[in-house]
Parts: C-alpha cells; sequence; structure tokens
C-alpha cells in the first residue's frame, strides 16, 4: 500500500499498514466514528482506496503494533508541509481488546507511545517546526494522550458533524517544546 518508514517506541513498533489490516481499520474506524467529523461509516473497498490514495510524506497511516509484530491499532499523519516545517499528526485508533490481550500493563500508553514515536519521526526526519492535532471537544481519551505528549492548546474551532455544530480542539507541539520534554518522555514510559 505505501512505502513508509518504519518508527519505534518505547513499548511499541509502527510500520506501514498491510492489506490484511483494512478490516480491522474498517472495524475501528466505524466503532470510533463518533470522534471524527466524518461520522459515516466506512467499509472495506473505501478504506483500501483511501490507503492506496496516500501520498508519502505528505501523508501516512501506520500500524501500531507490539515488538512481536501483533496489530494493536492504527495512527499516522497528514498536510506535511516542508515548506510550513509542520505536519498534523493523529488518525490514531487502538484496539483496546488487543491491548489487553498483547499487552496487559500498557494501557492507554500504548496510543501515547505510538503518537511520540510519529512525532519524533517527523521532528527528526522532516526537520518540522511544529506538529499539529486535532480532536473534537468531548474525547477525553485524545486530551489525556495528547497531553501526555506535550501538546498545548491553540485554539477551538466549530464545524459540522452530520450537519451539527461541535467544537474541535486544535493543539501543537512546537520542536523547542518537543525537545524539552525528552527526559520527561524517557520517566513516562
Amino acid at each position: 500500500m505505501n512505502d513508509l518508514p518504519l518508527c519505534s517506541g518505547w513499548i511499541v513498533n509502527l510500520r506501514p499498514v498491510l492489506p490484511e489490516d483494512v478490516d480491522a481499520i474498517v472495524r475501528l474506524r466505524n466503532t470510533a466514528r463518533k470522534w471524527f467529523l466524518d461520522s459515516r461509516e466506512v467499509d472495506a473497498e473505501g478504506v483500501a482506496a483511501w490507503l492506496a490514495a496516500m501520498r508519502f510524506p505528505d501523508e501516512a497511516l501506520l500500524r501500531i503494533e507490539t515488538q512481536a509484530g501483533d496489530f494493536l491499532g492504527v495512527a499516522g499523519w497528514s498536510h506535511l508541509s516542508l515548506a510550513s516545517r509542520d505536519a498534523e499528526i493523529g488518525r490514531l485508533m487502538v484496539d483496546r481488546k488487543a491491548i489487553v490481550r498483547e499487552l496487559p500493563d500498557s494501557g492507554r500508553s500504548v496510543a501515547v507511545d505510538a503518537v511520540r514515536a510519529i512525532g519524533r519521526y517527523l521532528f527528526v526526519e522532516y526537520d518540522l517546526h511544529r506538529i499539529k492535532t486535532s480532536f473534537i471537544a468531548g474525547n477525553h481519551l485524545a486530551a489525556g494522550i495528547n497531553r501526555r505528549c506535550g501538546m498545548t492548546p491553540v485554539e477551538t474551532l466549530s464545524h459540522l458533524q452530520s450537519g451539527k455544530p461541535v467544537e474541535v480542539q486544535l493543539l501543537e507541539l512546537t520542536r523547542s517544546r518537543w525537545l524539552s520534554l525528552q527526559d520527561a518522555y524517557a520517566q513516562d514510559c
């Protein structure tokens, strides 16, 4: 699907999604769809087409996996701009049952580790100045993950989700803040 790099965190690896991941991505996306601005259900054909259309390095979706290669979820980025030296990190969807089964002592650290690994990759490989993210207000899991990754609030915007207004929280992590957090990251894992 995509010829992407490998990122490694403290407890997970991130590799290119595999064709056999499509059904799991469909299940995860449909389970979490209320947290996406486009909250319509997706199907395998649509997800496969979406993955095939991705153009690295502008955007990517990586599979989150254990050291042994067991699928735990996906995360990625979009809108990578070498001109403005920023990107938007997100598309995070984790399989809680797989995490409990494969890494029972890790809990929410899997998502945090994956986001930090992608952030490190983007800051180091592309010399970015800033990584941005967003989430629908009320998504307390996303808020906690982003806080643990060092993201700071920038603004709140109003968007439409299925024709209804929702607030979207915009956050960022600057390169200088990311560098200052490296020791804290190591102690947090």
